[in-house]
């Protein structure tokens, strides 16, 4: 029986390596600038994450066969392409236009095929070197290119030439067998290397694919694909080159669920221009990036953003450890979908996975949205996403994404880098623990910037506008609302941690949301909050501790929240009887006039926390509102900077850790204040009780149980 599949199209780039030896000869190690010794082992690259939770790493060998070598003076087979196909050499077979390759060496293509196919189908496994001279291939019922048997293609674009390789919409299958599936198809292990440009259109399904390992060195991709862009089982290792991919899938992603050492995809360098409307990039394991450009837009950009009404907490995905050597762990975003009015279900074939020795597990990654009419299954469009790992050392990044920017079910780190990041959900999620040990980010929409059940800030520069959450440290599980489908009563174990660094927030939500505890050891926090009372420049279920550093929190008074008495660090806390305009300055001016710390604010807003490592115990200092500041300011924060004029309003000794101040002076803590019922767990503490690690949660719960992972 025939089988006939609908196909897409695909675009790839080129990429440059060093040549590859034929046969089964001994492998040269190749030096880290290119170089080639004589020893016979091959170089391996070990990425640096060190976060990874059993501690694997990932890692990638290059052969000599991986890069690009001169073939002009070697022993090669020449096929030049046309209506009449013409062999120079051995190791080919031709019959109606099918160009079949029996035997390993180095074969180079030339010229046009209009209706035919290039085969790679040895007797014995061996290295067959495809060099692409300038090559126009199209096959309307199969693979342009397909690698039934092998034991590693290489295919290398010639500098100076343009190579592309066409399929058609439907495929001609063995009877039972789903593939080839790819303009570009290998069985075996895939090299791509040289400079030159490989263009690929891929009109059934994916453009380039793998069911192994697939490299790119270097070189010019250009991938248009009716699914995937470039998929590699194994893993897909990219050295450097250009890569354009517009695909109705996703566009680069490594696909196996067996192995936890394996799933991957590392990328050191280059360019890469990536438009599709599922995921970017994604790794069933880890996703690690060194450096590189990547403009990004997927599912149409932040504007076709999901609708957040009724989403639980935890659509981000369930579970999301890693799993086990010899385990499967469960493919991200299967589609997790509430019907109206009947709690979750999922969809048809959701893809439950049983790991091995385990019990079935729900599917990682779920999406949960909500339909008046039906179930609906959302398909992700996420921008980097991994089952376990993320970890981006440097690079610049500009993406546009209708889903969450960087997405992992596990850890996500970020080293370095220049991160511009538009978002129709969160900005940076990460199940377990999200980590920023420095580099620029600039979230400038989102509906969560920062999410995770641990957030560390060590250094950086990061800048968060959210409608909802700035700042979410939420955990995995808790109580669903039947009518607002938040998720209620956490165990308090989420933490939000900063050690250095600045972070400014302009968030509609809350702020800084901790369903646990919030510190603050080092750096500058500035948080220009919300203006609807519902919601709290600061949110925390336990304590906020400000230890060192800088915070100034700004906001709506009614849900407001101050810094713990457990602190080690000043603070005043300051609270208007009128709402203040956006522009307004206060300050805390030392006895020479000058500000010690002031604030501009870019929006309204009613009060305002400020500690800083500035203060000084038992010192006097003035309060004043309204004047003008000169001096340089960040984010509305000035420190140290010239004051003048505006409204003296008390002088004020410096001496309980919270001092409380209003239009007429020095106060006391609110008595009565708002109790919680806000936020996607509810449980907010009374403002100037921040210490209160024994509060109660009177949040009305009306729902039930589910375990979900934080959103």
């Amino acid at each position: 029986m025939i089988k006939k599949h609908n196909m897409k199209l695909t675009a790839m780039s080129l990429v440059v390596g060093l040549a590859l030896m034929t046969g089964c000869g001994k492998q040269a190690e190749i030096a880290v600038d290119g170089g080639v010794s004589n020893s016979t082992t091959t170089i391996t690259a070990t990425a640096t994450n060190t976060n990874i939770v059993d501690g694997t790493g990932v890692q990638v060998n290059y052969d000599t066969e991986d890069y690009y070598t001169d073939w002009t003076n070697s022993q090669v087979t020449q096929i030049t392409l046309g209506d009449t196909v013409e062999v120079s050499g051995i190791g080919v077979q031709v019959a109606d236009s099918v160009v079949t390759i029996t035997n390993g060496g180095t074969y180079v293509l030339s010229g046009e095929l209009t209706e035919g196919q290039i085969v790679i189908d040895l007797l014995e496994k061996d290295t067959v070197r495809l060099v692409l001279n300038g090559v126009n291939i199209t096959c309307s019922n199969g693979p342009a290119i397909y690698v039934k048997n092998a034991d590693k293609l290489v295919v290398s674009l010639e500098e100076g030439t343009e190579n592309t390789l066409t399929d058609g919409t439907n495929y001609v299958l063995e009877e039972g067998s789903d593939e080839p599936n790819a303009a570009l198809f290998s069985k075996d292990d895939l090299i791509i290397n040289g400079t030159g440009t490989l263009n690929v259109n891929a009109n059934y399904q994916d453009a380039i694919a793998s069911k192994d390992s697939l490299k790119i060195m270097e070189g010019t991709i250009n991938v248009n694909a009716a699914e995937d862009g470039i998929r590699g089982k194994d893993k897909v290792v990219i050295k450097d080159g250009n890569i354009t991919i517009t695909s109705v899938g996703e566009g680069i992603k490594s696909t196996n669920t067996n192995d936890a050492s394996l799933g991957f995809v590392y990328i050191e360098n280059g360019t890469f221009n990536l438009t599709t409307e599922s995921d970017a990039i994604q790794a069933e394991t880890d996703l690690e990036i060194l450096d590189g450009t990547f403009n990004i837009t997927t599912g149409g950009g932040s504007v076709n953003g999901v609708s957040h009404r009724g989403n639980m907490m935890g659509a981000g995905g369930m579970g999301g450890k890693r799993p086990q050597k010899g385990q499967m762990s469960v493919p991200p975003d299967e589609g997790m979908t509430r019907s109206a009015d009947t709690g979750i279900v999922a969809p048809p074939d959701a893809g439950m996975t049983r790991p091995a020795n385990e019990g079935t597990t729900a599917p990682s990654d779920a999406t949960t949205s909500v339909s008046t009419s039906q179930s609906e299954t959302t398909v992700s469009k996420k921008a980097l996403k991994a089952t376990d790992v993320i970890v981006i050392n440097d690079g610049t990044f500009n993406i546009d994404a209708s889903d969450d920017a960087l997405h992992s079910n596990n850890i996500v780190t970020i080293n370095g880098g220049n991160l511009s990041i538009a978002t129709g959900d969160d900005g940076l999620h990460a199940d377990v623990a999200l980590t920023i040990n420095g580099g620029i980010i600039d979230i400038t929409k989102s509906y969560e910037g920062l999410e995770g059940e641990t957030i560390t800030i060590e250094d950086g520069e990061i800048s968060v506008v959210a409608s909802d959450d700035g700042i979410n440290a939420a955990e995995a599980s808790g109580t669903e609302d039947a009518v607002s489908g938040d998720l209620m009563n956490p165990n308090g174990n989420a933490a939000l941690i900063v050690n250095g660094g600045l972070l400014y927030v302009n968030a509609s939500g809350d702020g800084l949301d901790a369903n646990g505890a919030i510190t603050i050891n080092n750096g500058t926090v500035i948080v220009d909050g919300p203006t609807n009372g519902g919601n709290g420049s600061l949110d925390y279920d336990k304590t906020c501790d400000v230890n060192g550093g800088t915070l100034i929190a700004a906001g709506s008074s009614q849900m407001a929240q101050s810094i713990s008495t457990t602190s080690a660090q000043k603070a005043v806390d300051i609270t208007f009887t009128t709402v203040q305009v956006a522009g307004q300055t206060v300050a805390v001016l030392d006895e020479t006039g000058k500000a010690v710390v002031s604030f501009t604010g870019t929006k309204e807003f009613q009060t305002v926390t400020i500690t800083s490592d500035l203060f000084e115990s038992d010192k006097t200092y003035t309060f004043s509102y309204g004047g003008t500041v000169s001096g340089e300011t960040t984010n509305g924060l000035g420190t140290n900077v010239e004051y003048t004029g505006g409204t003296t309003v008390c002088e004020f000794t410096m001496s309980d850790v919270v001092t409380y101040l209003n239009e007429s002076g020095v106060t006391t803590a609110p008595v009565g204040g708002m109790m919680g019922g806000h936020g996607n767990f509810g449980g907010r503490g009374m403002r100037g009780k921040g210490s209160n690690a024994a509060q109660t949660n009177t949040s009305v719960n009306t729902g039930t149980n589910i375990e979900a992972t934080a959103r």
